[in-house]
C-alpha cells in the first residue's frame, strides 16, 4: 500500500513539474514568449498558441511566423476581454522570434486588451 500510495504521490508531483511555467518558454523553434502577469494565465495561453503552432505546421507545412502567431494571441486575449463569462487575460507578452524563411528578428509586445505592437526594444514586467 505504501508503496502505490508514493507512486501515485510521484506521478502527482512529475504532472505538477510539466506543468510549471516560466517567464520565458518556447512556442516553437524559433518562436519565445516571454510573459508577465497572472501565471495560471500565462499557461492557458501558452497550451493554446503551442497548439496553434503545431496545427499551423501540420495544416500548411510551413512553420509560423512571429507576426502569425502575435496576431492569434492577441486575438485570443481580445476574445477574452469582451466575451461574457469570461475574465480578460492578465498578462502582458513579448514575442521573440525569427522569421523562417529569412532569419529576420522579430519582436512584438501584447496587453491584455488585445492589442500589439511591434517596438524596436521593450521590457515585461515588475522592475524591468
Amino acid at each position: 500500500m505504501r508503496c502505490t500510495i508514493m507512486y501515485f504521490f510521484y506521478d502527482v508531483l512529475e504532472c505538477w513539474e510539466k506543468m510549471r511555467i516560466s517567464e520565458i518558454v518556447n512556442l516553437d523553434d524559433h518562436i519565445a514568449l516571454v510573459c508577465a502577469g497572472l501565471k495560471a494565465d500565462a499557461l492557458v495561453l501558452v497550451n493554446k498558441t503551442r497548439i496553434e503552432c503545431q496545427s499551423h505546421r501540420h495544416t500548411v507545412e510551413d512553420p509560423v511566423t512571429v507576426e502569425y502567431i502575435t496576431r492569434y494571441i492577441a486575438g485570443l486575449q481580445q476574445k477574452n476581454t469582451q466575451s461574457g463569462g469570461v475574465r480578460p487575460f492578465g498578462l502582458s507578452t513579448l514575442i521573440i522570434g525569427f522569421d523562417p524563411h529569412t532569419g529576420v528578428p522579430s519582436l512584438y509586445k501584447t496587453d491584455p486588451s488585445g492589442t500589439f505592437s511591434a517596438p524596436k526594444a521593450n521590457a515585461a514586467g515588475r522592475n524591468s
